[in-house]
């Protein structure tokens, strides 16, 4: 009887140590999924980081090349205004000549 026990005690362990192998392998396999959906998951994350960064840097250079566009309009608004003044001095100065002509053709 007492070997019968010890029989039956020695399977119960036996079998006790399969089913604490199988919970660890269990454990190390949901481990393992789990750790290669968070890989998937950062991966995810860092391509779309990346399409976030592109993004950005497309926007970035569409404002620079509008900084340009602006600078490059107020240069020339400022051109074209320096010379309507010069075209406006010409006049001034051609209106004060014919202003003097006349005189000069009167008093003859």
């Amino acid at each position: 009887a007492q070997e019968l026990a010890k029989e039956y005690q020695d399977q119960i362990q036996e079998r006790q140590a399969q089913l604490h192998a199988e919970k660890v392998k269990e454990g190390e396999e949901g481990t393992r999924s789990s750790a290669e959906k968070m890989q998937a998951q950062a991966s995810q994350y860092k391509q779309k980081a990346l399409q976030d960064a592109r993004m950005a840097g497309m926007l970035d250079d569409e404002a620079d090349e509008s900084d340009v566009q602006k600078r490059d309009a107020s240069r020339q608004e400022r051109h074209s205004l320096v010379q309507l003044k010069q075209l406006h001095d010409q006049v001034e100065k051609a209106e004060a000549e014919a202003k003097r002509a006349r005189a000069d053709a009167d008093s003859l």
